[in-house]
């Protein structure tokens, strides 16, 4: 006599290959509606002002140079106060 077959724990081959393949066309559709353009407008833009993101650097750089320059002066006086 004969073993009795044990069900199968694998999936079907034909039902992966055609969610793979859907996989692939849902990628594809995001890729092709994302461009360039909004990745940029994505990553460097500042949503609640909409400012350029170089915008708000440079004004960071700015208020950190004024900082810089007021510590200096009150260290120099400091310094030669002592």
């Amino acid at each position: 006599m004969e073993p009795a077959r044990q069900p199968s724990t694998q999936p079907d081959s034909s039902s992966s290959d055609q969610d793979h393949d859907e996989n692939e066309e849902e990628g594809e559709y995001e890729m092709d509606s994302l461009n360039f353009h909004s990745l940029l407008e994505s990553f460097f833009t500042e949503q609640k002002k909409n400012r350029n993101m170089v915008d708000v650097l440079v004004e960071i750089k700015r208020s950190l140079e004024t900082h810089n320059r007021i510590m200096l002066k009150m260290y120099q006086h400091m310094s030669s106060s002592s």
